[in-house]
């Protein structure tokens, strides 16, 4: 039996529309793996780079999956990308404030993700539109099923204090127009749920038939079970009124009839017709919302349930409060702004793509390398090897992506090209560790025999160790 998985790339996309060739990038990533290892051990995270990079990684898949025509392909990129992409950016936001190991840290996230997005061909701004669409929609969604959280919460309420009005009536009539009461309102929930869940939908083919047929009488069993129980309470009512009741007072049928409103009989009733009444609403709202066949309408429903996981996160980050107040409203008000973080991060690179600032087909590339100087800068005062590591990586990031974006332009995608980007890869890679080494002796004799002579000409030779490093792995 084979398992249907959404592929994150296609055959006919290797290295083309803004993914560099699978050699090149593959060696860009390996360094970029190692660079952050180095960096958690330095910090005292060694497991950083499985800590970004799982989420990063699964925010990328579902960037990759948004443009994707099958609904099920399209809800699991709603879900990746949202469930993971609003941690992440709410990271990247929030991280510079804790000093410079945020910093450090938040450039690692910055190119975990800009790699992601190249390994899923998912740097262009096509995509970035859609990733923006959908975090825009799951966070409308999420404030919509808070709202209608609320709603129900409300009308909970309400109804308990209804409930309590039915429950511990004392009088033969009390008792007898609870029960009917109770009673319509189960069936009228049992009627809604059968109306509306996917009973159908969800049954095997050949099946189908004789669920239907089942269906159909508890429907009618339903329907049938409210008329009685409001005839029977238009028939109590009519009793009372004509003081029909009052010969039963202090016998044992009355004592019984009184029995009827414990919340053993009325309690059972009212939760069977609320769940069905709620169960019925949710699947009426999103049969409304699938109701299209176009595009549009499965990314609607989509961004609805992944919107749904976020709302039921801030309800239970709510009811922490009850256990601890200051946890519990950071962790809520933390939900909330996640989603709202990936609205805004993402809608930073479009911006910056529409404006030129991002280049359309290489954005991942641009953004890893960006990552790595930001890292950099972390590292300044932490540790010069790891920092002088981030600037020449990103140069290397930089080089190879374009490299091999630039092979599949003149060559096309049918020669191969392996040994052609490994031979420059290694080429890059040997001049990156050998500038590193060189900038570290150099780093070694301004804290040493330089230490009284001042940081200038330590730093100038420093950028001239860069500038020789940029042109030569770009010719």
């Amino acid at each position: 039996m084979t398992i249907p998985i959404p592929l994150l790339d296609r055959s006919s996309a290797v290295g083309d529309e803004g993914r560099p060739r699978a050699a090149s990038l593959a060696v860009a990533s390996f360094v970029v793996a190692l660079l952050v290892v180095a960096g958690g051990f330095v910090i005292g995270q060694p497991d950083l780079l499985v800590s970004l990079g799982s989420v990063t990684g699964l925010a990328g898949a579902g960037l990759a999956l948004l443009d994707r025509e099958r609904f099920v392909h399209l809800l699991a990129g709603h879900c990746l990308f949202v469930w993971f992409g609003a941690p992440l950016s709410l990271l990247v936001v929030f991280a510079p404030l804790v000093g410079r190991v945020g910093v450090a840290v938040d450039g690692f996230a910055l190119a975990l993700f800009g790699l992601a997005m190249t390994w899923g061909n998912a740097g262009t701004r096509t995509h970035l539109g859609d990733g923006l669409s959908a975090s825009t929609l799951a966070f409308a969604a999420t404030i919509l099923w808070l709202v209608g959280f609320a709603a129900v919460a409300g009308g909970l309420a309400l109804a308990e204090l209804s409930v309590e009005g039915l429950v511990g009536q004392s009088t033969a009539a009390g008792g007898l127009a609870s029960l009917f009461v109770v009673v319509a309102y189960a069936g009228a929930g049992i009627a809604a749920a059968i109306r509306w869940l996917p009973i159908r939908q969800l049954t095997p083919r050949s099946r189908r038939p004789a669920v239907e047929r089942r269906v159909a009488v508890i429907r009618r069993y339903a329907l049938g079970t409210i008329a009685v129980a409001v005839l029977s309470l238009l028939a109590v009512s009519l009793i009372r009124a004509s003081g029909g009741f009052e010969r039963l007072e202090g016998t044992a049928l009355a004592t019984g009839f009184g029995a009827l409103s414990s919340p053993l009989v009325v309690w059972p009733a009212v939760t069977v017709g609320t769940v069905g009444i709620l169960a019925g609403a949710v699947a009426l709202t999103l049969r409304r919302l699938a109701r299209d066949s176009d595009p549009a309408s499965a990314e609607r429903l989509a961004a609805v349930i992944a919107g749904f996981v976020l709302a039921v996160a801030a309800v239970v980050a709510a009811a922490l409060v009850a256990v601890s107040p200051l946890v519990g409203a950071i962790v809520f008000l933390g939900v909330l702004a996640a989603p709202l973080a990936l609205v805004v991060c993402i809608a930073i690179l479009v911006l910056g793509i529409d404006i030129g600032i991002l280049p359309d087909r290489a954005s991942g590339a641009a953004m890893a390398a960006f990552g790595l100087v930001v890292s950099a800068v972390g590292f300044a005062r932490i540790s010069m090897p790891v920092t002088f590591a981030c600037v020449a990586v990103a140069l290397l990031v930089w080089d190879l992506s374009s490299f091999g974006l630039g092979v599949t332009a003149e060559l096309g995608r049918i020669p191969e090209t392996r040994r052609l980007e490994l031979v420059h890869a290694v080429v890059g890679v040997g001049i990156t560790v050998a500038v590193v080494v060189a900038l570290v002796a150099v780093d070694a004799l301004r804290t040493g025999v330089f230490a009284g002579v001042g940081g200038t000409v330590p730093a100038v030779v420093a950028c001239l160790g860069a500038l020789a490093l940029l042109g030569t792995l770009r010719g």
